[in-house]
Formats: C-alpha cells, sequence, structure tokens
C-alpha cells in the first residue's frame, strides 16, 4: 500500500499505523506528504520497503519500520522528515521490484535500482519507470517477476 496525503504530521502517523486486516491478511505501507514548492517530506512506512531518493549528490534510503499492517504488530509508527532536493527522484516501490529474482536466484535488489535511477537521472518519471521495468525484465528473462511490482516516482526539477 502506497498512500500520498496532504494533511499535518499527525495524519501520516494515524494513516501508517492504521491497522487493515480484512480476511486476516495484512500489508505493508508507506505514507508520504510532499511538498513541491520545497521539497519538505514527511514519511512513515511500516514493513515497507525502503523508498529511494537519487540526485546529483547520491543516493540514500526512507526507511520504514519493522512489521506489518493488519495483525497488529505495530503501535504509531514514528513521522519521519527529510526533503527532495533540485534535481532528485525519489522511488517508492513494493518488494516485487526488490526481490524479482533470476534463473540463478539473484535477485534485482537495491543496488540495481539505484544504478538506473543514477543513469537516467535528467529523464522525467514516466522514462524512468519504464526503464526501470525493462532492467526487471531483462534481469527475470526469460521469466517474469513472482510478485507485484508497483512503483510510484516523484521529482524534484533542477533548478
Amino acid at each position: 500500500m502506497i498512500v500520498f496525503g496532504r494533511a499535518g504530521s499527525e495524519n501520516v502517523a494515524s494513516a501508517a499505523g492504521r491497522q487493515y486486516s480484512p480476511d486476516e491478511s495484512f500489508c505493508t505501507g508507506f505514507y508520504l506528504i510532499a511538498d513541491e514548492a520545497t521539497g519538505a517530506l514527511e514519511y512513515a512506512g511500516v514493513g515497507h520497503p525502503p523508498a529511494l531518493a537519487v540526485g546529483p549528490d547520491g543516493a540514500r534510503q526512507l526507511d520504514s519500520i519493522p512489521g506489518l499492517l493488519g495483525i497488529g504488530m505495530v503501535e504509531g509508527p514514528a513521522v519521519a522528515s527529510d526533503r527532495l532536493e533540485p534535481g532528485e527522484s525519489l522511488l517508492i516501490h513494493t518488494d516485487g521490484l526488490t526481490d524479482a529474482r533470476d534463473l540463478a536466484d539473484v535477485l534485482f535488489g537495491t543496488e540495481r535500482i539505484t544504478a538506473v535511477l543514477k543513469a537516467h537521472a535528467t529523464a522525467g518519471p514516466s522514462e524512468i519507470l519504464d526503464q526501470i521495468d525493462q532492467a526487471v525484465a531483462r534481469h527475470v528473462a526469460p521469466g517474469q517477476a513472482s510478485d507485484d511490482v508497483n512503483m510510484v516516482l516523484i521529482q524534484n526539477p533542477p533548478r
């Protein structure tokens, strides 16, 4: 689950900590509020892969806390803040991306994702997402990813 919002910090923690349990299922989640004018980010994540920020100054992760939504393992996740600087992209993705395996059972992994983000840093979001899709397809060929691969990419354009 990836949720975007516009409310204050208290709503970030509330939304990320909500327990979802249809049919005793569970899910991970990442909640983000991004200020388009300043690049300020407020986020909370539970059991979700870290979001990746990549730009001219390198790469960093926006971490989630361990746990799973829907089975009572999480009590009020902490809200964190960061800033998406001009020229940076932020990728939020499901674990199906990092966990995509080739025929030798090698994971696609964070390093490959970061490499694609860096190689296409000046491209627009659609092109970057297409490049990641193509890289995953090449990695798992002739098969396909065994889990869902969902991605959201936002950018703070260079100024």
